[in-house]
């Protein structure tokens, strides 16, 4: 009896032991994690300028993919709280076939920024322009955008509204394009999306290279670009930010 209390002591002893061993290495697992998390951190409005990829080393920057990215964070976090209304972020780190969701969303803002990128510099070499139609569904989109955005996104804003708009517009002349080219080959206009066989076929027939940075590209998280996930994030409603066809009359002159 006495051997067999032994027995069991040594073995109690070896099961605390190897908990204790697996409970210090998940906790200097955590604290490597937060600290790589840390040194990694982007200050998105100091690094605004720097290039996300080049097209044929012309370089797109996080400035310029700023609306793709309130854009996508925002339809995504609006999915986020009909699945877990209490806790958002478990959306973003649910899995979708086989993959972490705020990667995937990840991957499908930069190919859509790639895509328009492109569309719009041949856009504007094709000397595609909007009509006077156009530039008011354009301004309908601008206020639906500021309107649809939670309130924390406008609070982490990192670059202007002026920027945020001119992309808009250049999303529309970039769509328009699109349009025109799917017309011509009378193919859906998905085809030329970012990743139809139609476009892919167009970069390869324009000799168009795109190189991303990955350097910068790994460091953002999406999901905590323009959200936090410290507090539940609710929708803004009512925006006071509303723009007339005055307001936008220069940036459309520029295009």
């Amino acid at each position: 009896m006495d051997n067999d209390k032994k027995g069991l002591k040594i073995k109690r002893g070896r099961y605390l032991k190897a908990l204790a061993g697996l409970l210090i290495f998940a906790f200097l697992i955590i604290v490597a994690t937060v600290k790589w998390q840390n040194a990694n951190k982007i200050d998105y409005s100091k690094e605004k300028n720097e290039a996300v990829f080049y097209i044929n080393k012309e370089k797109v920057t996080l400035n310029d993919m700023a609306y793709l990215i309130m854009l996508e964070e925002r339809r995504t976090e609006e999915q986020a709280m009909i699945y877990s209304p209490d806790a958002p972020k478990d959306y973003w780190n649910s899995r979708n076939k086989g993959r972490i969701l705020s990667a995937s969303v990840k991957k499908t803002t930069l190919q859509m920024a790639e895509h328009d990128a492109v569309m719009y510099r041949l856009a504007k070499k094709a000397g595609i322009k909007l009509t006077d139609k156009e530039k008011v569904e354009v301004q309908n989109t601008i206020n639906d955008f500021w309107d649809d955005l939670f309130d924390i996104q406008i609070d982490k804003l990192y670059t202007s509204k002026e920027k945020i708009n001119t992309q808009i517009i250049h999303t529309a002349i970039a769509q328009k394009y699109q349009s025109k080219l799917a017309d011509e080959a009378d193919i859906t206009f998905v085809r030329y999306g970012y990743s139809g066989d139609h476009y892919l076929n167009l970069l390869k027939k324009k000799n168009i290279k795109i190189k991303v940075n990955k350097r910068l590209w790994n460091r953002v998280r999406m999901g905590e670009v323009t959200l936090h996930h410290t507090k539940v994030n609710f929708v803004h409603k009512g925006s006071k930010i509303k723009y007339e066809m005055n307001d936008l009359v220069d940036l459309f002159k520029k295009e």
